[in-house]
Formats: structure tokens, sequence, C-alpha cells
């Protein structure tokens, strides 16, 4: 599998502003990220998220994240539209949102994706 990801290096907070819900400065620092996911038929599960089987080529697949990385770095805000229209992660219908997670996470995230192609910056 493939995967363009944006990830915030700011610290994910809940959409209640209430102080009762925000992080205790004791619990690990969480982030945001975003992706949008293109598997192929050798991905390790290769359906999607709506239970589809996935027949494209691995090449293809690597295809699809190079033109939508293209499209994001000419226009960034496209990112959530293009997620819902390309990603094969149920994600996409949040526009490639995963939530916040805590950074450790994220970071052991990437490592077991050394395949995928990413792009990282700050919202």
């Amino acid at each position: 599998s493939l995967s363009l990801s944006l990830s915030s290096q700011s610290p994910a907070t809940d959409t209640d502003t209430s102080s009762s819900k925000r992080t205790k400065p004791d619990e690990p620092e969480k982030v945001t990220a975003s992706h949008i996911l293109a598997k192929h038929r050798e991905s390790r599960n290769p359906t999607n998220y709506k239970g589809e089987k996935i027949t494209r080529t691995k090449e293809e697949a690597v295809d699809i994240i190079r033109d939508v990385r293209r499209e994001v770095m000419a226009d960034p805000a496209c990112f959530q539209q293009l997620a819902r229209q390309k990603s094969d992660c149920k994600s996409g219908a949040r526009g490639g949102d995963l939530g916040p997670f805590a950074r450790a996470d994220m970071q052991s995230m990437q490592r077991a994706s050394g395949e995928s192609e990413r792009r990282t910056g700050s919202e």
C-alpha cells in the first residue's frame, strides 16, 4: 500500500473547547494526520474500505499517489477532496483525517510503512 500523508505538528485538541476535555499535561503529546491510501493487488489486504477487490498494479498505485502529490503540492486545499475521491482507506470519507493520536504512534506507523511516499507539513 502507498500513501500520501499530511501531519500537523501542533498538539491535537478535542473539538469541545471546555477545559475538562483538553489533553492533560501528563498524557502523551497528540498529533493529527491525514492521508490518501492507494492499495495495489499485492497489498497485505487488497480490498478498499467498501470491500471491493483492488486489481491495480503497484506501479499504477505509485502513479496515483504521484498524481495526487502533484495536485496537492500545487493546491494544498484540495487534499480533502482528493482523499474523498481517491483513497482506498475509510478515512477518505473524512477527507483523509486519521484523527488525533500519540506522536509515538505516528513515528511507529511511519517506520512500518517504509514503502510509503509521504509529504509532511504543518497545518
